[in-house]
């Protein structure tokens, strides 16, 4: 660091009375000077804004002065310094609520450096010590995302005297200097918790004591819902905001023998000592009832939600241990739509065959490992089977045949969709090829996109020339891809899809129903085909609210000239219903369930179904 490269020289300059760079004027008189940059932006809980001067980094400066005349040479660092005669300041701090800045930054630079000026003329002679400040107002880099205003200082710390010894004033600077670094190191500059360096410190000590008196220790970690969003939408500020609140809220709220700190980011943890599962329970709740309060800004209150996960230990387990593991309750307690959920064994069990999963998939395809089953969706008024949705499984050498659901998410997550998904369409594409005709028709082929393919520019181009490779034309192959994933990116998926519907595939939306914002972009997809969610079935027909929507959908799609898929039949009445209000196809075990390529799957494709 700096001020460990600064220390020697400060000893030297103490010991010796010499840095250097001192000339003697022409009455013999030994000027010393030497140069600070100091970031003077701090915050403290329970205060708006506070402008402290605090030592950060030395630079390379020295001023010597002869009698009425000055001679400085300072690093390029500082891009302005106003001094003449060096106004004179001791021992100055300065704290105010309200950052300077602009003009009025200006004058207040002035009265301070005028009024350190006779202030130290009055005193220099009796102390030996002037201390001059020369302020240098720049941009600050080490603002951080506070959004306040960041000023630097060069402080000039010189001695007078005949023989030019040095007082011990610029050692206690030093002193400040170094340990005010050290408790940047330890704690959160942001909220002033302790960061996650200081948490495991002496959080460690907590959990040796425990173990030693066989004591219980907990670490409950939480963080808020959608945070990125709500930076994005609202803006730095108001998310900091919004962080030192509930830093606030949970100061207040811990007790004796606890440690609040923030990890990171969004993050933030409180180790509890001396408690059992049940009062970690209470805790757990009581907590996210404190912080799920809204923060209140001047026009504004907003309301936020958070999701934890904890862990208790007998004190075998290290801190970071301690924190990853209440990491996997936390993402567990999110994967299950709950506000909080315990550690539990299974978790890192989860996690480790997770990764093993993403490293076997990254070959799967090029192993043989992937297979397609095919599940047919018929046609609700004649049950002719029209198009068939190609379902990706995989044969992993130890696990068996896995389902998508466990793989698919990985794959996204890792970027090996993008394989996976090309497999998919080369495979299934070049088999379809091979199936007969029905009624002189080829059997439209269904095919699932990913938001990465899509996001792809050489996307388009390659779907077009696989399908041309197999024989198939663009209107033998229908593309699926789910309402989420649209609504994710919605201006990039409608431009990729009008691509591909411009070609003359057909283009199915996947999952209607669940998403936040469907009716709003519903007439601009160019789409043939609305795939209404399985969750609409599961509650058909029951007269109740399920029933309104699918209706209300169904009729709403025809008029936008969309045929319906309803997808997750199972029973008969399900059938029945739809084909009374008017839905065009129907997918589902009720029909038949996903099959690999075979004779089983050609006699389905061929099939004539018997009168209703």
């Amino acid at each position: 660091m700096l001020t460990t490269r600064l220390k020697p020289l400060i000893d030297r300059v103490i010991t010796h009375g010499d840095i250097g760079a001192a000339q003697p004027h022409a009455a013999g008189m030994l000027f010393g000077f030497g140069a600070l940059l100091v970031s003077i932006t701090l915050v403290i809980p329970g205060r708006d804004r506070v402008w402290l001067a605090i030592p950060a980094v030395a630079l390379s400066a020295m001023v010597s002065f002869g009698y009425l005349r000055f001679a400085a040479r300072v690093t390029p660092s500082v891009l302005y310094v106003t001094t003449w005669l060096s106004p004179l300041l001791i021992g100055v701090v300065v704290a105010t609520n309200t950052v300077p800045s602009g003009a009025d930054a200006s004058l207040f630079v002035w009265v301070v450096m005028w009024s350190g000026f006779f202030f130290g003329y009055l005193h220099a002679f009796a102390l030996t010590a002037w201390v001059g400040l020369v302020y240098a107002f720049v941009p600050s880099v080490m603002g951080g995302h506070s959004g306040m205003h960041s000023q630097h200082v060069l402080m000039l710390v010189g001695v007078v005297g005949m023989t030019g010894a040095w007082t011990g004033l610029l050692r206690q600077l030093v002193d400040w200097m170094l340990e005010h670094q050290a408790w940047l190191a330890r704690t959160d500059p942001l909220t002033g918790l302790a960061n996650r360096r200081e948490l495991a410190r002496a959080g460690e000590a907590l959990v040796t004591e425990a173990r030693q008196r066989g004591r219980r220790v907990a670490l409950i970690v939480f963080n808020i819902n959608d945070f990125a969003v709500f930076n994005d939408v609202r803006g730095h500020e108001r998310a900091d905001a919004v962080l030192i609140s509930l830093a606030h809220r949970l100061v207040g709220w811990v007790e004796r023998g606890m440690i609040p700190a923030r990890l990171g980011g969004d993050e933030f943890a409180v180790l509890c000592t001396d408690c059992d599962e049940s009062q970690v329970r209470g805790l757990v709740r009581n907590l996210l009832a404190l912080l799920g309060e809204p923060v209140g800004f001047d026009t504004e209150r907003l309301s936020v939600s958070v999701r934890a996960g904890w862990v208790v230990t007998d004190g075998r387990s290290g801190v970071e241990e301690m924190i990853r593991d209440a990491d996997l309750a936390m993402q567990a307690a999110r994967e299950s739509g709950v506000g909080s959920a315990p550690f539990e064994r299974r978790l890192r069990e989860d996690v480790q065959q997770r990764r093993e999963l993403v490293l076997d998939l990254h070959n799967a395809a090029r192993n043989g490992e992937l297979e397609l089953h095919y599940q047919p969706i018929v046609g609700l008024q004649d049950e002719r089977c029209s198009v068939v949705e190609a379902l990706v499984r995989w044969r992993h050498p130890r696990m068996g045949l896995i389902p998508p659901d466990r793989f698919i998410g990985l794959a996204e997550q890792s970027g090996d969709i993008l394989s996976v998904g090309a497999w998919v369409l080369r495979e299934a594409v070049t088999q379809a090829a091979t199936w007969p005709l029905v009624d002189g028709r080829r059997v439209v082929v269904s095919i699932n996109l990913s938001p990465r393919q899509l996001a792809d520019d050489s996307f388009v181009e390659y779907v077009v020339g696989t399908v041309d490779q197999a024989g198939l034309t663009p209107a033998d192959v229908m593309l699926e891809v789910t309402e989420t994933a649209v609504m994710a990116e919605p201006h990039l998926a409608i431009q990729r899809l009008a691509e591909l519907r411009a070609h003359g595939f057909l283009v199915a939306i996947d999952d209607f129903g669940t998403g936040y914002s469907s009716l709003a972009y519903l007439r601009d997809l160019p789409a043939t085909e609305l795939k209404l969610a399985r969750e609409f079935m599961r509650e058909l027909p029951d007269g109740g609210p399920a029933e309104v929507m699918a209706g209300t959908i169904i009729g709403m799609a025809h008029k936008l000239g969309l045929r319906v898929v309803a997808e997750g039949i199972e029973e008969a009445c399900q059938v029945d219903y739809l084909r009374n209000v008017g839905a065009d196809l129907a997918q589902g075990y009720h029909y038949c369930r996903p099959m690999p390529v075979g004779e089983r799957l050609l006699d389905k494709l061929t099939e004539v179904p018997s009168t209703h």
